[in-house]
């Protein structure tokens, strides 16, 4: 087995187990990555990233690929780095609005970086919010940005920014 071979096979293992399938049941969620991580000094097993956007959780799950099968799973509010299906989703949502599209804006090239709703009060919460800054290379600065609650599958709000002079 090649050292990919156990990060590209821990994600269907992962969801094929009662464990993991219990907790995402009836919910909307995606695979946001696998890594490695020690269980020991000599061991080393994939932890695969899931994101449960029902309920707002980062779910663990480390996976014995050889013997086919879950070691452990955690679910917690956690905040994972930015994904790249989520950025190419939150892109997605940015342009179905077409509002930075008809200013010009190439959507394409946003960056984003996930951000948290630290007011307890706000419906937003707890959500996963995406915070992207658009512009051509050339500038130091971005042009446009929007937030997109991936949560929610909705466009926060979107603008323009004044150039440099």
């Amino acid at each position: 087995m090649t050292p990919s071979e156990p990060t590209a096979q821990a994600p269907a293992i992962a969801l094929e187990s009662v464990r993991v399938a219990g907790l995402l049941e009836g919910k909307r969620y995606a695979v946001l990555g696998v890594g490695m991580r020690a269980l020991d000094r000599s061991r080393e097993v994939p932890v695969v990233t899931i994101y449960n956007y029902t309920d707002d959780l980062a779910v663990e799950v480390l996976v014995d690929v050889d013997a086919r099968e879950v070691l452990a799973v955690s679910a917690a509010p956690a905040i994972p780095a930015l994904a790249a299906a989520e950025r190419a989703r939150a892109l997605d949502i940015v342009r179905r609005d077409g509002r930075l599209t008809e200013s010009g804006v190439d959507v394409d090239t946003g960056t984003g970086i996930i951000v948290e709703e630290v007011n307890f009060g706000d419906p937003r919460h707890g959500h996963r919010l995406v915070d992207l800054r658009f512009g051509p290379r050339q500038y130091r600065v971005p042009t446009a940005f929007a937030v997109v609650d991936l949560s929610a599958e909705e466009l926060v709000t979107v603008g323009l920014l004044p150039l440099e002079s």
